[in-house]
């Protein structure tokens, strides 16, 4: 039985013989309709009502416990199902293109089909034949005639239920007639008019097969949060899509998985601990996760590691990674900032053009333009904003317009206080907490104490807060790849060191599974939004490669979102050439930017700058007419 919403409907009452007969009466009550095997339920109307309707169905259906819960397939476009956590329910999804008899599996007990697309007449019958309840979202002419195969007959548009008894439907608008004592099945005669149909959106369904999880089967330890953790890599590598969701396994709690979606549990997130609680080893956990189930065509990352590059540094391998910017680089991070900007003015544009609202819309609108998410991740976020402070309003002006252009960030500190502004708090979605010094900062992040008493050798025990939810107490799960052995224990067993990745596959064992899945599949990016890192040193001589007309400093590079003419050359470069990068040309003497005005121009060079030597150096080589020139102060 599923409920279908509520209405007004004539209820079965049984009274004994002996009592006078009561008149029928209509009541408005809730409305359900069982699902049997070899019936038809026909779902008719706008496909809008009609879709949430079926999801509904489908809800029902996956929440129930295993031992009672029927098989479930559905028959549609992948695209508009979640169809990752489908799989973690064992819900079979079959696109209606590819829908064969062959496809559906042999059932032994109950068993619903739901048909959200078009499909043969005959898969239909075969799949009554074998026992299977078809749930089907009728678009005309349908397969069936009304009352053609027993079941049930539901129309969102002029809102009435009615029960079909095989030959002939009966409506429960008509009259009621007199019924004899010895109706074998009183529902002949069921059905509800100025019915209002129940429905969840997409969002709405994820959510629900996302919290069904913990149901979905029985996992060895049930009731506690493991210590140590490991999972596997997803057998199907990078064949998930990122248009509706962007999903990763975060680890283990007493209930059974729980996983992390930027796209409903953001879209953007916070990750706070302290030294020593698995912070760095959770954030590649879940940037591996996300590698693992998204191609470089779906997902796209950009690393912010202001420990001096040590805990992305094997990140960068991976066909994702489109930079890595380090506490070394200031200006390398401030130039990735305004490539990230253009990229957004860039989808704007094509948004535009495309007449989409937001990027499910747009990948919706163009499946054969796939358009990468982009995750910008940022380790050290104290450290960033104190050594960047003018990057501020930028970074927060990207993390305003990012949800409906598929940027997401997470942004990882030790202390969250005094850097966590409340504009930084109104933008985030879920907060992940591993240990944290005191019990106030807990209360403060998550509306609980437990962050602040996870012990000490518990590293990767952490707390999740979605919006809306209750905290949830889990344990990092790390990546292993198939050929690391499996490790056996005695489950009393206490591990001695602290590090959270002291067992089961390294970093680099992961990237190095992932990037033998890009070259099999030939997965690269179609479209890289940031440009090349400037090089620290250029020689004369080389950069010129003996071909006169060519300035030494070959790949000099402007700003990414736009050029602008300024007495002093382009912002943030130098006059003349516009280079940020120091060359060696002559007597090895380093060249050096002039230093900045208040106003962004290039003050008058002081001496030991390197102006003679760089300018002698640009003299032996002849610029050609094409070069551009700008002119000094």
């Amino acid at each position: 039985m599923v409920r279908l919403g509520h209405g007004i409907t004539r209820p079965a009452v049984d009274t004994p013989a002996s009592t006078r007969r009561v008149d029928a009466v209509s009541v408005h009550s809730g409305v359900g309709a069982p699902l049997r095997p070899g019936e038809v339920v026909h779902l008719a109307g706008p496909r809008r009502l009609t879709r949430r309707l079926l999801r509904w169905f489908l809800a029902q259906l996956v929440i129930r416990p295993r031992p009672h819960r029927p098989e479930i397939h559905l028959l549609a476009e992948p695209s508009q199902w979640p169809r990752v956590l489908l799989d973690d329910h064992g819900v079979g999804l079959t696109p209606g293109e590819q829908a064969d008899v062959a496809d559906l599996p042999t059932v032994g007990g109950p068993a619903v089909l739901l048909v959200d697309v078009p499909v043969p007449t005959e898969l239909i019958d075969a799949a009554l034949l074998d026992g299977w309840c078809v749930v089907h979202v009728d678009e005309p002419p349908g397969p069936y005639p009304a009352g053609e195969v027993p079941g049930w007959e539901i129309d969102l548009t002029t809102r009435n239920l009615r029960r079909v008894a095989g030959a002939a439907p009966a409506s429960a608008a008509d009259e009621p007639s007199d019924r004899s004592t010895d109706d074998a099945d009183p529902t002949l005669t069921a059905g509800a008019h100025d019915l209002v149909a129940d429905g969840v959106s997409r969002q709405t369904l994820d959510q629900l097969l996302r919290l069904a999880l913990p149901r979905g089967g029985p996992i060895e330890g049930t009731g506690q949060v493991p210590e140590r953790l490991e999972m596997p890599l997803p057998a199907d590598l990078m064949s998930r899509s990122a248009s509706t969701s962007l999903t990763s396994v975060l680890g283990r709690s007493a209930t059974g998985e729980e996983h992390l979606d930027l796209v409903e549990d953001g879209p953007h997130i916070l990750l706070a601990g302290t030294s020593g609680s698995g912070k760095s080893e959770l954030l590649k956990a879940l940037l591996l996760g996300w590698a693992a189930r998204y191609s470089p065509t779906e997902l796209s990352l950009v690393l912010f590691d202001f420990k001096g590059g040590a805990t992305f540094q094997h990140l960068t391998e991976l066909e994702h990674s489109l930079a890595l910017i380090t506490d070394l680089s200031q200006a390398q991070a401030e130039r990735t900032l305004e490539g990230i900007r253009s990229e957004l003015v860039r989808r704007e544009r094509l948004f535009l053009d495309a007449g989409a609202g937001d990027y499910p819309e747009y990948r919706r609108l163009r499946p054969d333009d796939p358009l990468a998410r982009i995750l910008v991740v940022i380790d050290e976020f104290r450290i960033f904003s104190h050594e960047l402070p003018e990057t501020m309003d930028e970074l927060m002006r990207l993390a305003t317009l990012g949800r409906s252009l598929g940027l997401h960030l997470v942004l990882s500190t030790q202390r969250p206080q005094g850097v966590v502004t409340a504009d930084i708090r109104a933008n985030i979605g879920s907060i992940v907490t591993l240990r944290l010094r005191s019990e106030d900062e807990s209360r403060d992040l998550v509306g609980t104490v437990e962050a602040g008493r996870i012990p000490r050798n518990l590293p990767g025990r952490g707390i999740l807060r979605r919006p809306g939810d209750e905290p949830v107490v889990f344990q990092t799960g790390l990546l292993s790849t198939a050929e690391a052995p499996v490790a056996l224990r005695p489950a009393d067993h206490r591990p001695l060191s602290r590090t959270v990745s002291a067992t089961g596959a390294s970093a680099l064992d992961v990237v190095a599974a992932l990037g033998r899945a890009v070259d099999a599949g030939g997965l690269t990016r179609r479209h890289t939004p940031l440009l090349p890192s400037l090089p620290e040193t250029i020689d004369a001589d080389a950069a010129r490669g003996g071909v006169r007309g060519r300035l030494p400093w070959g790949d000099w590079t402007f700003r990414p979102s736009r050029i602008r003419s300024r007495c002093c050359g382009p912002p943030g470069r130098t006059a003349v050439w516009a280079s940020s990068a120091k060359a060696a040309p002559v007597g090895g003497r380093p060249w050096r930017p002039w230093p900045r005005s208040c106003c962004g121009h290039r003050r008058r060079p002081t001496p030991r700058r390197g102006r003679s030597t760089s300018s002698t150096a640009t003299a032996r080589c002849r610029p050609s007419p094409r070069t551009p020139a700008w002119r000094a102060c």
